[in-house]
């Protein structure tokens, strides 16, 4: 984790505090290192931005490594709802797969 893309994202995050994509960063950046700190950005993400769509596989993903398997499919499965409603069909197969493979 570079220190300095974190401080560059923990800014523009206090430029834009409601900016789903800041916080997809900086879940990602902490999740490299520091999982107890990924956990909070994934789930303010679920639970304030329940239509960031990409949220869900890294999210599930997350809770997969962790062996919080019942958690990672809830995710996937939410992710495969929205997805569906989207008419994104990538990103559906993309979570169905995770979630089969779960």
């Amino acid at each position: 984790m570079s220190q300095n893309r974190l401080e560059t994202l923990f800014s523009f995050l206090q430029e834009s505090p409601n900016d789903p994509f800041t916080k997809y960063c900086i879940a990602l950046e902490y999740e490299k290192v520091q999982a107890k700190e990924a956990v909070i950005y994934f789930e303010d993400l679920l639970q304030n931005h329940p239509d960031y769509l990409g949220t869900y596989y890294s999210a599930g993903k997350y809770y997969e490594n962790l062996e919080e398997f019942d958690k990672a499919a809830s995710i996937f499965t939410k992710g495969i709802a929205l997805a569906k409603s989207m008419n994104d069909h990538k990103a559906s197969g993309e979570l169905q797969t995770a979630l089969d493979l779960l």
